[in-house]
């Protein structure tokens, strides 16, 4: 069986997914994952076949870590229903069906 592990964000929406690929890759399967340029690099060190949706950035920024802001519901769903649902979805679903075909 083949396998498209796919994320929108960062390595915090990566992260808890790669257990579950590398299971399906333990087991025989196939297995890609798909995400923004920038994590391009991150998902091949993790040992992943990777398939962009968006370009690498022109310039590579250090990663910069930095503490969670407070808790916000109303923020929270803003931002899952805007960044995540809707420009995230638009922006890599046509994309996305060019992997899926190829």
């Amino acid at each position: 069986m083949r396998f498209l592990f796919t994320f929108v964000g960062g390595r915090g929406h990566f992260d808890p997914l790669a257990p579950v690929a590398r299971a399906a890759a333990a087991r025989g399967h196939t297995v890609a994952v798909s995400g923004g340029g920038r994590h391009v690099a991150g998902i091949d060190r993790a040992g992943f076949t990777v398939i962009p949706t968006t370009p690498p950035p022109v310039a590579e920024a250090p990663a910069r870590r930095e503490p969670m802001p407070p808790v916000d519901p109303a923020r929270d769903d803003w931002e899952i229903k805007e960044l995540f649902a809707t420009r995230g979805a638009r922006t890599r679903a046509e994309k996305l069906l060019e992997i899926i075909h190829d």
